[in-house]
């Protein structure tokens, strides 16, 4: 799984789609009939065609999906280890980070919008315990507009957006190692599987 490297990729501002096959099931259901490798082919089927038809990357741990002949771009992943695959990915595709602002895609769900709330609505809201000492600590926060997940730049900031290479999360420049495009118009785009 690069579900965990896929929220750091989205904290750096890049586009990432997490691949759930039951969540793109065409009809929703599955077939109890369907033998679990049938399901598994059409699943990554799916994947590789969502993928190409979004235009995205495919950043996986099996070898086998990148191998098939219906799989377009695709990047195999050699670690298991989520900050090794950070780095592995920004080497690829020559990202780097540097802080600008606190927040850039959401970590949960991808969105780009936030909303600054204050502290008395946090103090009140029920969707998301919020630790008393955050709380006493901190004064901006802010949440996504689409699923409601509440950010802060906490006590531990600077160690949680930091990443193993000293670099700091925040806004992403693309720069590509092997032709010359413009970062504020371009970012790659990833499905992840």
């Amino acid at each position: 799984m690069v579900s965990q490297v896929a929220r750091w990729l989205r904290v750096i501002g890049v586009d990432v789609v997490t691949w759930r096959s039951d969540l793109h099931d065409k009809d929703g259901t599955a077939d109890a009939a369907t033998t679990s490798t049938a399901k598994s082919q059409s699943h990554r089927a799916q994947l590789l065609a969502f993928a190409s038809g979004e235009q995205r990357i495919v950043i996986t741990r099996d070898a086998q999906l990148a191998s098939r002949r219906d799989a377009g771009a695709c990047f195999v992943l050699s670690s298991d280890v989520c900050y090794k695959q950070f780095r592995e990915i920004k080497t690829q595709f020559g990202l780097y980070a540097r802080k600008k602002g606190s927040k850039s895609r959401c970590a949960r769900c991808n969105s780009t919008e936030f909303a600054t709330i204050d502290v008395e609505y946090v103090r009140t809201q029920r969707h998301e315990v919020i630790h008393a000492k955050v709380l006493e600590t901190v004064t901006n926060f802010w949440m996504c507009v689409q699923c409601d997940k509440i950010y802060w730049e906490g006590p531990k900031y600077t160690t949680t957006t930091t990443t193993s290479d000293g670099s700091k999360y925040g806004e992403v420049v693309y720069q590509p190692t092997h032709r010359k495009r413009n970062p504020r118009t371009h970012t790659p785009r990833t499905a992840s599987s």
